[in-house]
């Protein structure tokens, strides 16, 4: 992507989730942020598809347990904690590299995976919504955007309430809820949010196979 330049920040984001049948989720990412790159960190382990579904899903609650062996995961406790995904992108290679637990890493084009950068960043976003309030988050007096996702899925129809606090650039909380009832809900905050102390080191991926 020509012309990508992100803040220089270190971000830790918690990501909380409820779902009928479900249990409750609470689990973190970090970002590291710097010009053309970026790398996050699943500390969940999650499949890349599963993280990337956090910006990607249409009725904004990322993957959502639909089948008897879903839940049955969901309620099974991971006998081996699982290790944590890391995603190194370069906006300006147009690349990106996956690596999952003891898998070796993968390599795809970088357009979806900079599709992650709506979990901290505006970008531009809210200028199209009206502003209906302000909030804290981190000491940071943020204004507050309301909203709703409509549409279709699997022939049901859908709404879903979002809230944005942002604090240029930085979109500092997501507050997703299902209408009417509640019953699908995930929040993501920053926790933490460092500037200036991200490094080569931080965003270059490494490759382990390389001489």
């Amino acid at each position: 992507m020509d012309g990508l330049d992100l803040p220089n920040a270190r971000i830790r984001l918690r990501r909380e989730s409820t779902a009928p049948g479900a249990p409750d989720r609470s689990s973190e990412l970090t970002l590291w942020l710097d010009g053309p790159r970026f790398r996050l960190r699943d500390h969940a382990g999650r499949p890349f598809p599963d993280v990337l579904a956090d910006v990607t899903a249409p009725r904004g609650f990322g993957r959502t347990a639909r089948s008897m062996e879903d839940f049955a995961t969901a309620w099974t406790p991971a006998e081996h904690p699982r290790r944590p995904t890391e995603i190194f992108v370069d906006g300006a290679a147009g690349q990106a590299v996956v690596v999952e637990g003891d898998d070796d890493p993968w390599r795809l084009d970088a357009t979806d995976p900079l599709r992650l950068l709506d979990l901290v960043l505006a970008r531009g976003r809210q200028q199209e919504l009206s502003a209906d309030g302000e909030g804290t988050v981190l000491d940071r007096v943020c204004g507050r955007y309301r909203f709703e996702l409509r549409g279709e899925e699997q022939g049901t129809g859908y709404r879903t309430e979002v809230q944005w606090w942002i604090f240029e650039p930085y979109l500092l909380r997501r507050e997703l809820r299902d209408l009417p009832h509640g019953r699908l809900s995930m929040i993501t905050e920053v926790v933490q949010l460092d500037e200036g102390v991200v490094t080569n080191a931080d965003v270059g991926f490494a490759d382990p196979t390389t001489p």
